[in-house]
């Protein structure tokens, strides 16, 4: 099921560990005002808690998942919520949560 962008779907085989994957909306693949980075982050922050658009993966999370420096997941970040992809909140605790908001479709082709 895809719901608000992307889902996160589990892959069973015979025998073999369940794999995990995302998919990604077309209409945000294509926004070019993103960087595959952002489109990256982005689908993460959609699949953590079973879809519920939110997560707490820290910077360092999600740079050793995506292979990626912490400064790059800062910008990203940056960028998702000046776009109005995300939000931020920070808890009273100083945990941030990351809430995404559903894509809005623009016409971002060449």
């Amino acid at each position: 099921m895809v719901e608000h962008g992307m889902d996160r779907r589990r892959v069973e085989r015979a025998g073999e560990e369940q794999e995990e994957y995302i998919v990604l909306r077309d209409s945000v693949l294509r926004d070019r005002r993103l960087s595959p980075s952002d489109k990256l982050i982005y689908s993460m922050v959609l699949s953590f808690n079973g879809g519920n658009r939110s997560c707490y993966a820290t910077d360092e999370y999600l740079a050793r998942r995506f292979g990626i420096s912490d400064r790059s997941v800062r910008r990203s970040i940056s960028r998702l919520e000046a776009l109005g992809l995300i939000r931020r909140h920070v808890t009273p605790e100083g945990v941030r949560h990351l809430i995404a908001a559903s894509p809005v479709r623009h016409d971002h082709e060449p």
